[in-house]
């Protein structure tokens, strides 16, 4: 009431203040070093093992399959949570905003100095959590393109597409047509630097194409 002395907020500024919150939340959650976190309970630092990428699967090529599988669930579960938060605001954009904050507070986060993973263990949580209904046939799908291909880039670009394409007629909003392109370009931003390198220094490009880039043959999985 006018002269009690309060102050009351205005409702648009309120729900603008909620998002953001949000939305830090979603990348904070992401920017938190899964990974990294599990590999120093075995006493390494994962930026000095293998490639230097503080992610999942450098935990399971340098400490040990079962760290590696931990390390994941992690990474996955805090991608699922951040959505999971965010959809209690709305299950369109906001959900698809949050998972993509977290997927780029993963990849560059302030605890390891702004560097962090590639994002697709992140990037799996969130879309499991955002696609429940098709979480079976995303997973046998992609194991499927793993075994096939041992290339996880490029099973995660073929899901990824495909995904996007088949969204709406899942009957899914159109912001979640959307996700899986945000995420794919999320991932390829941080891959990019990599995959100039590697065109730029392979003496075949033939074969860096055929043998790396759709069959990993130096991958082990």
């Amino acid at each position: 009431m006018p002269g009690n002395g309060t102050r009351r907020i205005p409702t648009a500024m309120l729900i603008e203040r909620r998002a953001l919150g949000m939305a830090l939340l979603a990348y904070l959650l992401g920017a938190l070093p899964g990974a990294w976190l599990v590999a120093r309970l075995r006493g390494y630092d994962l930026r000095r093992l293998g490639d230097g990428n503080p992610g999942a699967h450098n935990v399971m090529r340098h400490v040990g399959r079962g760290w590696g599988l931990l390390a994941l669930l992690i990474d996955a579960g805090k991608g699922a949570l951040a959505v999971r938060l965010a959809q209690r605001r709305g299950t369109g954009w906001p959900a698809v905003v949050a998972g993509w904050l977290a997927v780029l507070g993963n990849n560059t986060s302030p605890a390891l100095g702004g560097r962090g993973g590639k994002g697709l263990a992140v990037a799996c949580g969130v879309t499991l959590a955002l696609f429940p209904r098709l979480a079976g046939g995303l997973l046998a799908t992609a194991a499927l393109l793993i075994a096939l291909t041992r290339n996880l880039a490029l099973s995660a670009l073929v899901c990824g597409l495909g995904l996007a394409a088949l969204a709406r007629r899942c009957g899914y909003p159109p912001s979640h047509g959307w996700a899986p392109l945000g995420l794919l370009a999320l991932m390829g931003w941080k891959q990019w630097p990599d995959l100039r390198r590697m065109w730029r220094e392979a003496p075949s490009k033939r074969a860096l194409i055929l043998e790396r880039w759709i069959i990993d043959r130096q991958a082990r999985l």
